[in-house]
């Protein structure tokens, strides 16, 4: 099935993933009632897909816009969630450094 308007996509019920016209690659993933719209698209011969948001807090027009940015990104070579992943790991990696040791902590009280 091939959504095409904000109405269906708000009719569907069923679990399931669902293309959406109006941009290459766009689905809509619906599971446990939970409705998230992902881009699919290749990088290097290889198959990746990148979550968008939820739904209902994006709607049908801005997950085109953000999917239809997105391929303009990938068609310049870059890599999309290649990016998110390297973003999250440096995130997680400043907060562990930014974690009080046991041993800075008693260092601090004591001084």
């Amino acid at each position: 099935m091939i959504l095409t308007s904000a109405i269906a996509i708000k009719k569907i019920k069923d679990d399931g993933r669902f293309t959406v016209s109006g941009c290459k690659g766009l689905q809509l993933r619906i599971e446990k009632g939970i409705k998230k719209f992902f881009l699919r698209y290749s990088v290097n011969g290889l198959r990746k897909t990148i979550s968008l948001g939820s739904a209902d807090s994006l709607s049908l027009a801005d997950a085109r816009a953000l999917a239809n940015d997105l391929l303009k990104r990938i068609a310049l070579g870059e890599d999309p969630a290649e990016e998110k992943r390297l973003a999250r790991k440096k995130a997680a990696e400043e907060k562990k450094r930014k974690q009080l040791t046991f041993s800075d902590a008693a260092t601090q009280w004591v001084a």
